[in-house]
């Protein structure tokens, strides 16, 4: 069976949607649609930590949610861009 799967849009300078819920497992993408570079970054102290680097536009990346709990999540060249996913367990 193959994992469940989420998307985020990164775009108009917002995480869309802002508020993700998904269960642990769930492969989640993001996509950049901005015509500017963005990041797909985890707030300090959370659970589970990622780093998806520079994005520019048109760019994808993918995370595999495999911890439980709120994670806060941030775009590194503007700090105005902030979303939370809650994982919860199966």
């Amino acid at each position: 069976m193959a994992a469940p799967q989420d998307s985020v849009l990164l775009e108009y300078y917002s995480f869309i949607p802002r508020c993700l819920r998904v269960t642990t497992g769930t492969q989640v993408t993001y996509v950049n649609l901005d015509s500017v570079p963005h990041t797909v970054t985890t707030d300090t102290g959370q659970v589970e930590t990622f780093d998806s680097g520079t994005l520019e536009p048109g760019a994808v990346f993918t995370h595999t949610f495999a911890t439980a709990g709120d994670i806060g999540v941030h775009c590194t060249l503007f700090s105005n861009m902030t979303a939370t996913v809650y994982v919860r367990g199966p």
